[in-house]
């Protein structure tokens, strides 16, 4: 219950932020991030995904201090693979497959689909590839915990 109860908290906490930036980056910058149902989908598919790689993380943390500092090296590790700290370009083939590892380089894909067509359902390919990449790493987090558990 402990855990399920953080699991959620983690999401909601997730959700709240990414509606807080997209709400307040349009009113306050004229951001346009495109039709609200393509936004919501790729922000809980991503949203999600973060909750699979820090629980999977944490599993091999010790402490929960320990959890947080390998989280933050993985979030930015994995924030700059997928270019969300500055643009990979197009033409560099291994930096693709590169951003194609990364939840946050299907993120922007999904977003700039979204640019491209105006169509809420542009996004479903990049929301699938966020939710496996969510999905392949909760599956050993919660391997990993329930054998923790029964020790």
């Amino acid at each position: 219950a402990i855990q399920l109860s953080k699991l959620l908290g983690a999401f909601l906490l997730g959700l709240t932020s990414m509606t807080v930036l997209s709400v307040a980056s349009h009113l306050l910058l004229g951001a346009e991030w495109g039709p609200p149902v393509g936004v919501a989908i790729l922000v809980v598919a991503l949203v999600l995904a973060a909750m699979g790689v820090m629980s999977l993380v944490a599993v091999f943390a010790h402490t929960a201090e320990q959890a947080g500092n390998y989280q933050a090296v993985v979030a930015i590790v994995l924030g700059l693979s997928g270019g969300g700290f500055f643009p990979i370009p197009g033409d560099a083939a291994v930096l693709r497959v590169v951003t194609s590892l990364s939840p946050h380089g299907w993120f922007l894909r999904g977003m700039n689909s979204l640019a491209a067509s105006d169509a809420w359902s542009a996004v479903l390919p990049a929301a699938g590839a966020i939710l496996l990449f969510g999905a392949v790493t909760a599956t050993p987090a919660l391997v990993l915990q329930r054998r923790r558990s029964s020790w």
